[in-house]
């Protein structure tokens, strides 16, 4: 028992000390960031209702020469305090514990064994007048914006300290990189710039996901840095913030791609290919077709989005239909006219549609069709273009998958077919690739990128002047 005892305190000792030390390398971490006129410093003390026990733990006379836990000394001074936390999580041989008994037992062996229980963890804010607060004694007053500050504050002092950024010697090089989903989401604009800042200041590399509403906030942060810029689409959810994205852009001379992230698929590329050749002729009909269970469909795994929360929520024409607008003026150029209707599936967010049907009279001649649902059991996928000298059309078993491509000409006796295993799958980053691969080529050599962000300003603009065509019940003249 003795022994059990000794290894029992030595443990959680071990422990408490382990942790102190870890929350100054976190510290360190952030003496060298500022969140604006702000400084933070995480605090770990001895928890309040456990003081007698955190002393008796950390007992400086059991570093000194031959005190143990079990000398005359030691025993004097914390024997009642030993055997009183030894009673809670043992008990003798011959004791038949009733239910209740056992689950008490129980649940003082998880507390009484948990280093954390003997500790009190805080963050502790210093405004630049000095003054101090303590996370614990504010949170219930402020704002979400203010609540997320020192979590994000949290989790990058933890990746600071993990990459080692304040080592200069070789364990110091490490990728830096963090990956943030919806982040800043509850932030007002002040403190996410603030957020971006702390991040690079730290020396970190970021993958920031985020709803489109929220990235003209932070975008100049990036672009004032001269660092290159992937944005996904839709590149925002109005026109106003499209333009501001365009003087920012301009201002500091950005580079910015913007993902979408099909136009690079394989099965697609050659489709372009044989349009751009000539092979096919002019358009005649060029077609789209895309449907399958989207985002906010019954039952679907991708129930839980920002682009079914309200706040967000920008409907599937800005949000989805913007890969449609850059397939197809890729395929047949510039549209004449615009002809369209949009259906929502679900009434409480009547801003959210998730059906959309458009007509195009393209300008050099010919029409271009986009049928798409989020709304289907069935998963399709078809770009399709009907040509003066042939057709091509690229067939998908669901509504991301690229599976065919087959292709005749006036001058072919037969039709041929190039079979792809193009499969576009969240968990997969193939589809990615291909961009990536052509943004860092652009980059490296000086060359134009495919789909730059005033590529991302046409499609938004397509998908505005398709609302308002549904909504006022008109053809559009673009």
């Amino acid at each position: 028992m003795e022994q059990f005892q000794n290894d029992f305190l030595s443990r959680l000792k071990s422990s408490i000390e382990q942790v102190q030390a870890q929350v100054r390398n976190l510290n360190r971490a952030l003496r060298q960031a500022q969140f604006g006129t702000d400084s933070y410093q995480f605090r770990v003390d001895r928890s309040p209702d456990y003081a007698d026990y955190y002393d008796m733990i950390m007992a400086p006379e059991l570093m000194e020469g031959d005190i143990t836990l079990f000398s005359a000394q030691f025993q004097e001074k914390y024997g009642p305090l030993i055997d009183r936390l030894f009673s809670q999580i043992t008990m003798a041989d011959d004791t038949q514990p009733s239910a209740r008994r056992q689950s008490e037992l129980q649940e003082n062996i998880e507390r009484f064994t948990d280093f954390r229980t003997y500790l009190k963890f805080d963050l502790e804010t210093t405004d630049q007048n000095g003054s101090k607060q303590l996370l614990s004694q504010t949170m219930g007053t402020k704002s979400g914006g203010e609540t997320q500050t020192p979590f994000y504050i949290s989790v990058l002092a933890s990746f600071a300290q993990l990459y080692r950024v304040s080592d200069t010697s070789s364990l110091g090089n490490t990728v830096r990189l963090v990956v943030f989903d919806e982040a800043f989401n509850k932030m007002d604009s002040e403190r996410i710039v603030e957020s971006v800042r702390l991040l690079r200041g730290m020396g970190l590399q970021a993958v920031i996901c985020t709803p489109p509403t929220k990235r003209l906030d932070y975008v100049e942060t990036v672009l004032r840095a001269h660092v290159p810029l992937y944005m996904e689409k839709p590149i925002a959810t109005s026109l106003e913030d499209a333009e501001k994205l365009k003087e920012l852009e301009k201002k500091y001379d950005g580079k910015i791609i913007v993902g979408f992230a099909h136009r690079y698929r394989p099965a697609f590329v050659k489709m372009q290919e044989l349009v751009a050749s000539g092979a096919m002729g002019d358009p005649i009909n060029v077609l789209d077709i895309r449907v399958g269970p989207g985002y906010g469909f019954r039952g679907s795994p991708f129930a839980n989005s920002w682009r079914t929360d309200p706040k967000y929520a920008c409907g599937f024409t800005i949000e989805s239909i913007s890969h449609e607008w850059n397939l197809m003026t890729a395929l047949c150029g510039e549209f004449e006219t615009l002809s369209a209707n949009v259906w929502c599936t679900i009434p409480s967010i009547p801003q959210y549609d998730t059906n959309f049907s458009a007509t195009m009279k393209i300008k050099k001649g010919g029409i271009c069709t986009i049928e798409a649902s989020w709304s289907s059991d069935l998963g399709a996928n078809l770009k399709g273009y009907i040509g003066t000298k042939g057709s091509v059309f690229l067939r998908g078993r669901d509504m991301f998958e690229f599976d065919e491509l087959t292709y005749k000409t006036d001058g072919m006796e037969h039709e041929e077919t190039i079979h792809y295993n193009d499969s576009y799958k969240h968990d997969q980053d193939g589809v990615i690739f291909n961009i990536h691969k052509h943004f860092q080529d652009c980059l490296k050599n000086n060359k134009p990128i495919l789909t730059p962000l005033d590529e991302g300003i046409k499609v938004l603009k397509l998908s505005t002047l398709a609302l308002e065509s549904s909504r006022e019940k008109k053809e559009i003249i673009l």
